[in-house]
């Protein structure tokens, strides 16, 4: 269905909780299915719909290099990641309270997912609150994804985040970021960008 609607418009498919190899190449294998049985049956569809996968549990970020030869970008849903990187499980409600995006671990891993990308050519988007954020945002422009998916009501926030942010101020930042030991240091360190 998503191959024939992006005849009339764009169109992306996102595979959400890919953790495995193998769950990877059974999704690339069903999508070529798919594409194969639309042009047998002469149906109209877009074969060049770009396809990519989520990545949303520690492990997956450490394949980035290897699954970019198979996919068009990346996605990292950051409100699973964290919790996963951490070790916390978001509905626990004591768990909920250590779970901070800025936290230095989960910075170094979004830099690592970013640059891993981008080295093989392929963008990265971002979802959940991390983005939705003005700190998680500013972070997150400072490491260089591509986009941030985020609520419509939003997007007057996030313009203000960014005013006044130069790609030197960000890189800057993005040095600093990964030097820090705390989740607090990170979020000084984001506000003192914020008040420059």
């Amino acid at each position: 269905a998503i191959l024939r609607a992006a005849t009339v418009g764009p169109a992306r498919i996102l595979i959400p909780l890919v953790t495995r190899t193998e769950q990877l190449d059974f999704i690339l294998e069903t999508v070529t299915r798919a594409r194969e049985e639309l042009a047998r049956d002469g149906l109209d569809f877009n074969p060049e719909v770009p396809v990519g996968i989520m990545l949303e549990v520690a492990a997956a970020t450490m394949m980035v290099e290897t699954w970019a030869k198979h996919v068009d970008y990346f996605a990292l849903g950051t409100n699973d990641l964290v919790a996963s990187a951490l070790g916390i499980d978001r509905d626990d409600p004591v768990g909920a309270g250590l779970n901070d995006p800025l936290h230095p671990g989960v910075l170094r891993t979004i830099r690592d997912v970013v640059t891993a990308a981008h080295a093989a050519g392929r963008p990265v988007t971002v979802c959940g609150e991390m983005a939705a954020d003005p700190h998680g945002a500013l972070a997150l422009a400072a490491f260089q994804v591509d986009a941030l998916s985020l609520p419509v009501s939003q997007l007057a926030s996030a313009r203000r985040t960014f005013a006044g942010q130069s790609p030197e101020k960000l890189r800057v930042l993005a040095s600093r970021l990964i030097d820090l030991r705390t989740a607090g240091q990170a979020r000084e360190s984001i506000q003192s960008a914020f008040a420059q």
